[in-house]
């Protein structure tokens, strides 16, 4: 029982948490696209 209760608050609190990263993503999408395709290259750099 006790397991049970632990297992669906983290289910709860990973579907909170997914919830916030889509507000977040979706907030900062521009954002976070550049930077990320920047970073990308820099790492991807044949160089």
């Amino acid at each position: 029982d006790i397991l049970r209760k632990c297992l669906k608050r983290k289910v709860t609190k990973v579907k909170r948490s997914e919830r916030l990263n889509l507000h977040l993503e979706s907030t900062l999408g521009i954002l976070g696209t550049s930077n990320f395709r920047h970073s990308l290259e820099v790492f991807y750099d044949p160089r």
